[in-house]
């Protein structure tokens, strides 16, 4: 990459433990507007200045356009914070600015023309559900719907996909960027889980994207993404779900601790409705529930803070020149899926019937926004446990998963009677 943009970040000399610590005394500002939060159904302006103001969105950001480039597990640490304070912010930042992992895949051009001049670039993204994009002249015309498309009120772009018809065989799949004053948003969010993150509907009609902006969907084609070893960091040279996995992990992880914090408070001022009348933090089985609990959210903090995993794949694939292999990232993927499990065990332990008693009453709504949350983060089509469960084993047995794409058997390898499927992008043995 040509050495022509270059954007100096807002504090040159900010480190990842300044930023963490920016964040933790965020919490309980971020604990105390939940409810707003979820009310409004997005990140709340005033958090927004605040998270901007920390620089949150720029941790991961490469250092060139304006960011502070951080490691991946210092990001993970971060947001794993934010999501302590509140889910749904949590959530939300934490997919935005994990994108310029996504935007390092654009040429030199685009990269540029988001980040702007100074480098405040917040690009929410849809790369899984597409619209039709029509060749034109020095471009494509767009128009498509993009729903959960979490932290749209407070882009300042969109990555949407879209399918290049094409005569001869199946569409092309892109992944586009566009810019705000281009698209609407429609307030379609309206659900029990993940209330806050502004998860709606981003609409663009007859766009005009240009062709520097339009790249083939990462990891749907062999060829090479435009912006391939744009920036010398490997973290930039990684795939989508491999990175995506970590982030799921620190939200799930930071909506576990801000669970837990909330019932030691309750633990230790709210008192029992019988006699002996003791706070609850003096009778053992509330003792053992606690206990439990945290022992077993360090037990999925010690698989999240595992990114140089991650950091290894990335440089495996530079090294290499080729996408990383299918197995590795199921192998990362099977373990996110238990750490997503596990969060939802450890939430109920933490006193259930409170938690059935605020659903009832409308009280103790912050472990019941965990819930919601982590039971959300679990069913997320990339969590589902089919998808990465059997991984482990197969490993074990020499036969990692190779990411060639199974076309379904007109007659079952046993006969008719035969009921073993292909499912997914491997095939089960």
């Amino acid at each position: 990459m040509s050495a022509t943009t270059e954007i100096a970040p807002p504090e040159p000399d900010l480190t990842p433990d300044e930023m963490l610590e920016r964040v933790r005394a965020l919490v309980p500002t971020l604990r105390e507007r939940q409810a707003e939060t979820e009310a409004a159904g997005r990140i709340l302006d005033e958090t927004q200045a605040a998270l901007v103001d920390a620089g949150l969105y720029r941790a991961m950001q490469p250092r060139r356009f304006g960011g502070y480039e951080f490691s991946l597990g210092d990001f993970v640490r971060v947001m794993t914070e934010v999501s302590r304070g509140c889910p749904s912010t949590g959530w939300s930042v934490t997919l935005t600015a994990g994108h310029p992992h996504l935007l390092s895949h654009w040429g030199e051009q685009a990269q540029a023309e988001i980040y702007g001049q100074d480098g405040d670039a917040r690009v929410p993204g849809r790369p899984v559900q597409f619209g039709t994009a029509i060749p034109t002249n020095g471009g494509y015309t767009v128009t498509g719907t993009w729903d959960y498309a979490s932290g749209c009120d407070h882009a300042t772009h969109f990555m949407g996909s879209a399918a290049v018809p094409n005569e001869a065989g199946p569409p092309r799949l892109t992944w586009l960027l566009i810019d705000r004053a281009d698209f609407t948003i429609v307030d379609n969010w309206d659900v029990i889980g993940l209330r806050g993150t502004g998860s709606k509907r981003v609409v663009g009609e007859d766009l005009f994207v240009p062709e520097h902006r339009v790249i083939t969907g990462v990891g749907t084609a062999a060829e090479k993404a435009p912006g391939w070893r744009s920036h010398p960091n490997p973290l930039f040279a990684g795939g989508l779900f491999s990175f995506l996995f970590f982030e799921f992990g620190a939200i799930a992880v930071g909506t576990a601790r801000g669970a837990i914090d909330v019932y030691e408070e309750i633990l230790q001022t709210k008192p029992i409705d019988v006699p002996p009348f003791v706070l609850r933090g003096q009778l053992e089985e509330y003792r053992h529930h606690l206990g439990e609990a945290i022992g077993r959210v360090d037990v999925a903090e010690l698989f999240v803070d595992q990114p140089q995993v991650v950091d290894e794949l990335f440089a495996r694939r530079i090294l290499l020149q080729r996408q990383v292999e299918l197995g590795d990232r199921l192998a990362i993927f099977a373990g996110l899926v238990q750490l997503a499990g596990l969060v939802v065990q450890l939430l109920g332990l933490v006193d259930a019937p409170l938690l059935v008693g605020g659903l009832l009453r409308g009280a103790r709504p912050g472990r019941l926004r965990a819930a919601r949350l982590c039971h959300g983060v679990r069913g997320g089509q990339q969590q589902q446990e089919p998808r990465g469960g059997a991984e482990p084993q197969r490993r074990r047995r020499g036969r990692p998963g190779q990411g060639q794409p199974s076309q379904p058997r007109a007659e079952p390898a046993g006969g008719p009677g035969d009921r073993r499927l292909v499912r997914h992008a491997h095939t089960i043995p």
